[in-house]
Parts: C-alpha cells; structure tokens; sequence
C-alpha cells in the first residue's frame, strides 16, 4: 500500500515544481531522501533502565527501532567518556518515512 503523501507528491506536488522551477524533467526536482530522528541522553546514558524506557519512546514515535550512539572521544567539559552512551537515532526511508 502506498503511503497517501507519496502519491500526492509525485502526481501534483512533482509536477507543480517541475513547471515552477522550469525543470528539464521530472528526476531533476527536489525530493526528500530520509528524515534522521535523534534523541541525546545527557547524563542518563548510563542508567539502563531509563536507557530502556528512551529506546522504547523513540521507537513507538517511530516504528523502528533505533541506534545507541557513543561518544568517539572524552570531553571534559561535557563530562563525557570514551564509549559511553550519547544517545538515540533512527533513519527512517522510503514508505516509513513517508508514513511518519
């Protein structure tokens, strides 16, 4: 089943653009290719349980299930460490993104 904003987007919304921007065709106009949803765990990224109760909120707004980020190095200032838990993200494509 086709996500409805997809089939108005490519039946009325492409072709509006390729007339307002003066297009060659069609493959020319802007289209959205994924929409990244993240989520930073500040101080809580050690605390599974809380850790556990993100993941699960982040998922029901999505309907995918996201990856724990960590941090690449230790800053001081931001009281982070090597390899601890930074946060949440999920990509999301095609029809799920359309749907979301």
């Amino acid at each position: 089943m086709i996500p409805r904003l997809k089939e108005l987007y490519y039946s009325n919304i492409q072709v509006n653009l390729v007339k307002k921007l003066s297009l060659k065709n069609k493959q020319m106009s802007p289209r959205i290719e994924k929409i990244v949803l993240n989520m930073g765990l500040g101080l809580d990224g050690n605390d599974q349980k809380i850790l556990k109760a993100m993941i699960n909120d982040i998922s029901l707004i999505s309907g995918q299930k996201p990856v724990v980020t960590k941090f690449k190095k230790s800053i001081s200032n931001f009281k982070a460490r090597k390899n601890i838990n930074a946060g949440l993200k999920v990509t999301l494509r095609k029809s799920k993104m359309y749907e979301f």
